[in-house]
């Protein structure tokens, strides 16, 4: 299954003037001989004729080449141990190879060795500025560590490079799965189905949200289906066979063990997979004898895989619980890397677990100016300054992190509860919470910060209001529902839609995702424009309501807004978001009888909805006769959410009453 990434060979090795040359020359045949017998499939052959030429001319310069050539045979061949040494080897006389580092990362990774795997495949990734699979093994690397912004990262650095792979896509869906934004997973994976109809994997992951996050088994037999068209491996077919007869009820559920296709598909890494013997995992040194090799690389000016050593030789020590060990190997790292920012910041972070925060400090610190593109380095020396007061240090640590990586949400909030709690700055902290409220509209603290934005500016300064949470793109249901027609209040605007004469779900898909593209670069227009497209094409697309709502409010227009959510709502009665952000209009609008109504209509279909409670607290709490409300459901918000950030705030609220 589509579980783990496939890891894979190159096996073509571009070398300069390959077969020029004298034809008598000693090794110049056995050579040519060797790598005609690799793409042979005659990987026993391939490395004896390879090694003779080596050992005919020893100084030659296409023997980095050779060495690469031996360690695809010998990987072929099962012997891992062989391979890393030859492609070791092949680095070491051409450091500038691509395909040797490359492949040396992928052996790595498939041992279970990360620590030495990532710096490789990061080198990798700066050899071939042109080239995605690099930067996709790193993604997958951060996604299977739960490191999200790192993986998004790479993935979009990917994407950058090859801009119509359907893997990449993919691979982008199941960043955001992860973070549970099933709908943004469902434009990616849409948007790879556009570049390649047939990618079973986009299916895969298409089917297993509809079934399990978004309910909608309608949408997930139909994916079903056709993932069983064009999946290659009979295996997975039989296993998705089952679970669609398990859906339709021709099977019983298995209740011992979970399905073997539960989880989404993990996308191969880039390239035609090897069918490779398995391979044992690598022997591990012990951490004396890491730290040992690290200062014989450190002798040779190798000092990235010097520092690697010493991280790795940390890292088991902590897992014996060794500290003075892991102390003494990071601080070897920091002595023979001296200009590596990995080895201050892994230094900066054991300090800061230790409680010395004034060392780690000057660890972070020195990392940053190693490299100040390093965002795990700001955003420790934030954390830590924070902890130890020193308020100016947090602060230009924190302004780097956003600058460097825009979105991540928690640091923006940081940042503005600096301006506003610590530093005492209300025209910085309402700035601060304006521009999360404007790039993280989804996040439950944005009542939060549009409450204290209120508080913060004089009334004749009121910012426009918040953006609502926009839906992630997603497709319209598989059956639709019945056109309802709804007489809105004496006054009230409606939306000028063309009622479709026939149904064209496709058309209708296409015009959304336009429509989601202009919506992220904040072109309103071009966005209600799209969205007006697709639901012109298909009237039931209530996502397609949802956005056209959002984007009118952006833009201002908030009777339109308010009439878009309200046919979302009427196709969909049951959806907290649509009446959740009707709700937050309404009280933006200082309508506050029409704002309690949403919410209440609200917790009738959700009553565990925490943010309903929270709002609902707010609106009472205004009123002095509806207080005993406003503590009703203040103290249900706690319950739901006793760990929110605005927590802390409703607990003091309470206590003064």
């Amino acid at each position: 299954m589509y579980r783990t990434i496939q890891l894979l060979l190159i096996l073509v090795i571009p070398v300069v003037a390959l077969f020029i040359g004298c034809a008598g020359e000693p090794g110049d045949r056995e050579f040519r001989n060797g790598v005609r017998e690799l793409e042979q499939g005659r990987h026993v052959r391939a490395m004896a004729l390879l090694e003779k030429s080596i050992s005919r001319r020893p100084a030659s310069d296409q023997n980095a080449a050779a060495h690469s050539y031996i360690g695809v045979a010998a990987w072929r061949l099962g012997r891992v141990q062989r391979a890393m040494e030859a492609f070791e080897e092949s680095r070491r006389l051409d450091p500038g190879l691509f395909e040797p580092t490359y492949n040396l990362a992928v052996l790595y990774l498939e041992a279970g060795d990360t620590v030495r795997a990532v710096p490789l495949f990061e080198e990798a990734a700066r050899m071939a500025p042109q080239d995605p699979r690099p930067l996709e093994f790193l993604g997958h690397i951060h996604l299977q560590a739960g490191q999200i912004p790192a993986a998004r990262r790479a993935f979009f650095g990917a994407l950058a490079r090859a801009p119509q792979s359907a893997r990449v896509l993919t691979s982008m869906a199941l960043v955001d799965r992860a973070t549970g934004d099933s709908g943004k997973a469902v434009f990616y994976l849409m948007q790879a189905l556009e570049r390649n109809a047939d990618y079973a994997p986009a299916l895969y992951n298409l089917a297993v949200i509809y079934r399990d996050d978004l309910k909608d088994e309608d949408q997930a037999r139909a994916t079903f289906k056709r993932y069983l068209e064009v999946e290659p491996d009979e295996v997975r077919r039989i296993e998705a066979a089952a679970t669609l007869r398990q859906m339709s009820g021709e099977l019983p559920v298995a209740k011992a063990a979970p399905a073997p296709v539960e989880e989404p598909v993990a996308v191969a890494a880039p390239a035609v997979p090897v069918a490779a013997a398995e391979t044992a995992p690598v022997a591990r040194r012990s951490a004396e004898e890491l730290m040992k090799l690290a200062r014989e690389e450190a002798k040779k000016r190798n000092t990235q895989q010097a520092v690697t050593m010493c991280l790795e030789a940390a890292e088991m020590a902590e897992q014996a619980r060794n500290v003075r060990q892991q102390e003494q190997a990071l601080r070897l790292a920091v002595e023979l890397g001296i200009d590596q920012a990995r080895a201050q910041l892994a230094l900066g972070r054991f300090l800061s677990a230790r409680g010395d925060s004034a060392s780690a400090i000057r660890a972070f610190k020195q990392a940053t100016v190693l490299d100040a593109q390093m965002v795990a380095a700001h955003a420790a020396l934030a954390d830590e300054a924070l902890k130890t007061g020193e308020y100016d240090a947090a602060l230009v640590a924190m302004r780097q992190v956003v600058q460097l990586e825009p979105d991540r949400a928690d640091t923006w909030w940081a940042l503005a509860s600096l301006y506003d709690e610590r530093l005492g700055v209300p025209a910085r902290a309402a700035d601060s919470y304006r521009e999360f409220v404007k790039r993280f509209p989804g996040d439950p603290r944005v009542v939060r910060a549009q409450s204290r934005i209120n508080e913060l500016v004089p009334p004749a300064r009121v910012e426009p209001p918040p953006q609502p949470v926009v839906a992630a793109p997603g497709t319209p249901a598989a059956a639709p529902l019945p056109r309802v027609v709804v007489t809105p209040p004496s006054g009230e605007r409606r939306l000028s839609i063309r009622r479709p004469v026939v149904r064209n779900t496709q058309a209708a898909v296409q015009a959304y995702n336009r429509g989601t593209l202009y919506q992220q670069r904040e072109d309103w227009v071009n966005a209600i424009f799209f969205y007006t497209r697709a639901l012109e094409n298909d009237d039931t697309f209530v996502t397609a309501y949802f956005n056209l709502a959002a984007a009118y409010w952006a833009k201002g227009d908030h009777e339109l807004a308010k009439d878009a959510y309200r046919l979302a709502i009427e196709f969909q009665p049951d959806s907290p978001a649509a009446r959740f952000n009707l709700a937050l209009l309404h009280r933006e609008l200082r309508e506050r009888d029409a704002a309690v109504a949403q919410l209440n209509a609200l917790l009738e279909t959700t009553p565990d909805h925490a943010q309903a409670h929270y709002v609902l607290g707010l609106l009472h709490s205004e009123a002095p006769v509806d207080v005993e409300k406003a503590r009703e459901h203040y103290r249900k918000f706690l319950e739901l959410a006793p760990n929110d950030p605005s927590a802390g705030i409703v607990r003091e609220w309470l206590r003064a009453q």
